[in-house]
């Protein structure tokens, strides 16, 4: 049986993520926005979804950024 929950509070904070070369998805009909708070990937401050989607991620739910 499929779930339905809710995804909520999830936080990426202070992360780098090294050799980040596979395209990733993030998707769900119930999530709450994304936090991501100082988060590097392949040396990159993320500050968008925009650089997100430029390098090959599909975010196909709300993501919140900050410095």
């Amino acid at each position: 049986m499929w779930m339905q929950a809710p995804l909520t509070n999830f936080v990426f904070e202070n992360c780098t993520f090294g050799n980040a070369t596979r395209p990733g998805e993030q998707m769900g009909t119930n999530a709450a926005p994304i936090l991501l708070r100082s988060v590097r990937m392949n040396r990159e401050t993320v500050r968008n979804a925009g650089q997100l989607k430029r390098d090959g991620y599909e975010v196909f739910v709300p993501v919140k950024f900050e410095p």
